[in-house]
């Protein structure tokens, strides 16, 4: 009578060839899960950057008055209390201030970032004498470990008096007030 069954080097065989099997196809995967995973990584970036975005321009897009100083936007005063709105950059994170009467405050949770720090740079890049616009570039910057995500806009603003109001500023240095 035969016994039926696989033998000890049998065995052994299958589950060589099956670890290099299972090794050889990991090296395969291993790039493509790499690369879509930075694929979905930027990609959430960008819709993020997109949101910040337009949220600034929003604001720079139907001002009356910028003003910008490098100092704390808890320093910034108006003799006349008209209403700003004011952006600054701490801790890597974009805070925003309504004026007067409002405290500093998030305008995105933490997790929003993602860990990511961010900077934000907004300078008066053009007058357009035919239009009566102004342009204001608006650069922003995500930054992880060294590994940085810059994504940019430029913002045509009706009512922002490019002669008096040519500015250039980095909020991690400052702030930005918006007079709405």
């Amino acid at each position: 009578m035969k016994k039926r069954g696989f033998t000890l080097m049998e065995l052994i065989l299958v589950i060589g060839l099956l670890t290099t099997l299972v090794i050889g196809m990991t090296a395969i995967f291993k790039p493509m899960i790499t690369t879509f995973q930075k694929s979905a990584a930027q990609t959430d970036l960008k819709e993020k950057a997109q949101i910040l975005l337009e949220q600034v321009s929003g604001e720079i897009k139907t001002a009356k008055n910028v003003a910008t100083s490098k100092a704390s936007m808890n320093d910034f005063t108006d003799e006349y209390q008209r209403s700003y709105i004011l952006y600054c950059i701490q801790d890597g994170l974009l805070r925003v201030r309504e004026y007067p009467g409002g405290e500093a405050k998030l305008l995105y949770p933490e997790e929003f970032y993602n860990g990511y720090q961010v900077d934000m740079k907004l300078s008066t890049a053009q007058k357009d004498y035919d239009s009566e616009t102004s342009t204001v570039k608006i650069t922003l910057i995500f930054n992880k470990n060294g590994e940085k995500y810059r994504a940019e806009t430029a913002v045509e603003c009706l009512n922002i008096d490019y002669d008096q109001q040519h500015f250039s500023i980095v909020l991690s240095e400052g702030y930005i007030a918006i007079e709405r």
